[in-house]
């Protein structure tokens, strides 16, 4: 049995939707941009510095966009259920309830 089915599910649904890849390319576009700035900008710096700036910078990116993806996929996913009248079907399989919460 697979650990946390409904989120396995509900990944594989996201990953596969035209707006996701979209916004992955989107993402690096922007990712692309920020680096090329940052490394024109701080082109007279020592290379140490550049890289740890752009490292912090790129990965402070990273975070914020994981944090806030987060939330938004978990909301469109339960109000996608209560709209379509399956949340409560999903308390009828054998499925916990934090299996349904965290997926």
């Amino acid at each position: 049995m697979t650990f946390l089915p409904i989120v396995a599910r509900e990944l594989r649904l996201a990953a596969r939707r035209r707006g996701t890849y979209w916004l992955r390319s989107g993402a690096a576009l922007v990712v692309m941009i920020v680096g090329t700035w940052l490394f024109l900008v701080l082109r007279a710096a020592p290379p140490r510095e550049l890289a740890m700036t752009l490292f912090c910078v790129l990965t402070g990116g990273a975070v914020l966009f994981a944090l806030m993806s987060g939330p938004g996929s978990t909301s469109d996913c339960l109000s996608e259920e209560k709209r379509e009248g399956t949340l409560g079907l999903l308390f009828l399989t054998d499925l916990k309830g934090y299996d349904v919460v965290l997926g």
